[in-house]
């Protein structure tokens, strides 16, 4: 289960609570389900944004290979 997920689940668990709705108590839970939901989607973005720099790191890392295998393709490596 994802983080985005179970802020979903908690988010449902709250509204399914018996409280008033003008109460302390629902006004916080409200304000806590509101802030976790709003953390987990920014956990997510930045999950989604990792995944792409990670990506684009091994692409660079590929060429670099590339790169220093055809530099170095004539020096003896036994120097």
């Amino acid at each position: 289960m994802t983080v985005t997920e179970k802020a979903a689940y908690l988010k449902g668990v709250v509204s399914m609570l018996k409280l008033e709705e003008n109460s302390d108590e629902a006004k916080v839970l409200n304000v806590l389900v509101d802030t976790i939901d709003e953390m987990a989607q920014s956990i997510a973005e930045l999950e989604a944004q990792l995944d792409l720099t990670n990506e684009q790191l091994d692409a660079v890392a590929d060429v670099l290979d590339d790169l220093e295998a055809y530099v170095y393709r004539d020096y003896d490596v036994d120097c």
